[in-house]
């Protein structure tokens, strides 16, 4: 089997599967041009992504390339970090979470995330 053979298998195995058709539906969760930094250290660049009801999503990457820090960031579990800068807008339903007025603790309710080890 050649490279090119099997690099089309994957490509016709992927159209087949219903992982990632989009609903018609608006994103549950928008992120736009999200940026942190921890103090001088910038950790997250300019973010765009999208999420729609019904999608499975999983962030992989190597250690320490933000997938936690994202995941903390629509969590606002990074709120209390000292030295913390968030740019860019992270909406729920269209809500943006980092508005003065959301309520941190009824946000953190409506979402569930699995970490790989607890840290």
């Amino acid at each position: 089997m050649t490279f090119e053979s099997t690099a089309a298998q994957i490509d016709e195995d992927f159209e087949n599967t219903v992982f990632h058709t989009k609903t018609n539906g608006r994103p549950i969760l928008e992120i736009s041009n999200l940026s942190l930094w921890y103090s001088a250290t910038q950790a997250l660049f300019n973010i765009d992504m999208s999420i729609e009801s019904g999608m499975v999503t999983a962030l992989i990457g190597p250690s320490g390339c933000g997938k936690s820090t994202l995941l903390r960031s629509i969590n606002r579990m990074n709120d209390l970090v000292d030295g913390l800068k968030i740019t860019g807008r992270i909406k729920l339903h269209g809500d943006d979470i980092y508005h003065y007025a959301s309520d941190v603790i009824a946000l953190r309710k409506r979402m569930g995330m699995v970490f790989q080890k607890p840290n």
